[in-house]
């Protein structure tokens, strides 16, 4: 929801990135963001947009429309069904070299020495991890846009409201399921601060709550201290990646040390 109708709760870098491997231009999401909140389109902007990419846009003629058809979501292409796949493609394609950095360097970097007797297991592996876990979020836009094109071929008469934006991430966070069990409570809690950092902001905005000072500061050093307190003593519940890469810079006391 707020990818779509608050863009400023969230962080500009982590909004461009989902602007940049989503399905919708940030002109459209815009427009469609300005409809649902009452306020016209600037069809001029739009328009220029709409023609660019191979649309027509015949059918905003509006700056009020009923509802942002899909011709103006995804202009250039007639089919629902071939921007979804286009979505599919174009993501895997842009997120792959990254995931794969990813799944490459850990393993090298931890496991030098099992790299060394098997280089190709272990890149073999490094390409499986990264074509799962590329599919999963190649996945969450191209389901993201077909419920939001769903919605507009079949119930467009209701109009437009924001919720429709909420409920298509809802069915688009299925494809978690398509990641590792391992890896499924680790992108949660990677979400649920930006989650709950928009959420602040838009309290905060409805003077809900208010900010306070040295907020971000008191927040780091909790955080940090948490996961500071579960690796030294519940370590089996901390990532086995930042188990290892805090023990390069704090090692762990042995036994014997502890012991005496």
């Amino acid at each position: 929801d707020a990818y779509v109708m608050r863009p400023e709760t969230l962080p500009l870098s982590y909004w461009k990135f989902i602007v940049k491997s989503g399905p919708v231009p940030e002109p459209v999401l815009e427009a469609v963001k300005n409809n649902n909140r009452g306020n016209p389109i600037d069809l001029a902007k739009l328009m220029e947009f709409i023609k660019k990419h191979g649309g027509t846009g015949k059918e905003l003629l509006d700056p009020h429309p009923h509802i942002v058809p899909c011709s103006v979501l995804h202009p250039g292409r007639q089919f629902c069904s071939e921007t979804t796949l286009h979505t599919f493609i174009t993501s895997f394609g842009k997120i792959f070299p990254l995931y794969f950095s990813l799944s490459l360097v850990p393993a090298i970097v931890f496991k030098f020495r099992r790299f060394l007797k098997s280089p190709f297991q272990v890149l073999l592996r490094a390409v499986a991890s990264a074509i799962q876990s590329t599919t999963f979020l190649s996945s969450f836009p191209a389901i993201y846009i077909s419920v939001v094109c769903f919605y507009r071929n079949f119930f467009s008469r209701f109009g437009d409201h924001r919720a429709l934006y909420f409920v298509a991430g809802l069915f688009a966070s299925l494809s978690i399921l398509i990641e590792t069990k391992s890896r499924r409570a680790e992108l949660a809690l990677y979400a649920m601060p930006r989650a709950a950092d928009t959420l602040f902001f838009i309290l905060k905005d409805r003077r809900w709550l208010v900010g306070l000072p040295f907020g971000e500061e008191l927040l780091f050093a909790f955080s940090m201290g948490g996961l500071m307190y579960f690796q030294q003593c519940e370590p089996d519940t901390v990532s086995p990646l930042f188990s290892k890469i805090v023990n390069v810079f704090i090692p762990q006391p042995s036994s014997s040390s502890s012991s005496s």
